[in-house]
């Protein structure tokens, strides 16, 4: 069954990656965030503290160039507002860094879809506020088969527009691969029962995903999965991750955009989290690199 999340089963892919980590700390999955403003004002957005400006496309190129990511998740603010969205794209399909992008698709152009792995287009906008979607509809008509696509709406518990039959209005009009319902961090701590359960009771060959509560553990002594994945804000600065650049915004940054050498650099104990919600991605790094006994015996 195809996973569309982050899962710590992935690492399993990347033990070579782990095991230099120490020596080199390259990043396996890389999110930028190349242009700070945004088309829209959610209630939910946990992003709107970031600085509303874009990064320049010939740094990005370059922070590329020497950091070498597997991957990067354009995200924002709102990437399809940046001008140079598609030659970006372009660039990481020619030197094979597999490229996806959240989007609230408002500004969407199928040109911006070519080259990209994955897209998923929050779709709050068009569910509760009534938002038109005509021009997805065409996009997906030509849609390619090679691409994921799928949609996610934030459910707020408190929220009154939050309409069951609307949500299955809209995944009645669309095609698409998954519909994922995640939670308000701000306001919702879990899924109204109800809400759920009649989500799940439309049985039309639809994918859910649940993204429930962020679950958090102890803060690590060591940060080893925010160098393999971690966040470039649009004013340039890189976190260990995203949470951390939102909730510490002054916190302690493992590098910047005019200087890729240094994300290079192993800076594992150099963090000012408190708690972590890639606890357990980090013990399974930190058992891994730890020299077990009798490791033929599994």
């Amino acid at each position: 069954m195809p996973q569309y999340q982050s899962f710590p089963v992935k690492l399993c892919y990347h033990v070579d990656d782990i095991l230099k980590i120490k020596e080199i700390s390259r990043p396996i999955n890389l999110a930028i965030v190349p242009c700070g403003r945004c088309n829209l004002n959610c209630e939910f957005c946990v992003s709107k503290k970031m600085q509303r400006i874009d990064l320049p496309l010939n740094k990005i190129l370059h922070f590329l160039d020497v950091t070498k990511p597997k991957s990067v998740d354009i995200t924002g603010g709102e990437p399809t507002l940046y001008k140079d969205l598609i030659p970006l794209i372009k660039y990481m399909n020619d030197h094979h860094i597999d490229a996806g992008m959240i989007t609230n698709g408002i500004a969407l152009k199928p040109e911006m879809i070519k080259g990209l792995m994955w897209i998923r287009i929050s779709v709050n906008s068009y569910i509760d506020k009534g938002y038109s979607d005509a021009h997805l509809i065409e996009i997906e008509k030509n849609l390619s088969t090679k691409i994921t696509y799928g949609f996610n709406y934030v459910y707020n518990i408190n929220y009154k527009g939050t309409n069951f039959n609307k949500i299955i209005d809209f995944i009645k009009r669309h095609k698409f691969d998954y519909f994922r319902i995640s939670l308000d961090i701000n306001h919702t701590d879990e899924l109204n029962v109800d809400f759920e359960k009649d989500i799940l009771s439309f049985k039309d060959d639809v994918r859910f995903i649940f993204r429930r509560k962020i679950e958090f553990g102890p803060r690590p002594d060591e940060c080893f999965i925010g160098h393999l994945k971690p966040n470039m804000e649009s004013d340039g600065i890189v976190y260990r991750c995203v949470l951390e650049s939102e909730e510490l915004m002054h916190s302690i940054p493992i590098g910047d955009i005019d200087h890729p050498e240094k994300i290079l650099q192993y800076q594992g104990m150099n963090h000012a989290c408190t708690r972590c919600h890639n606890y357990e991605q980090n013990k399974i790094i930190k058992e891994l690199l730890e020299n077990q006994e009798h490791k033929n015996f599994i």
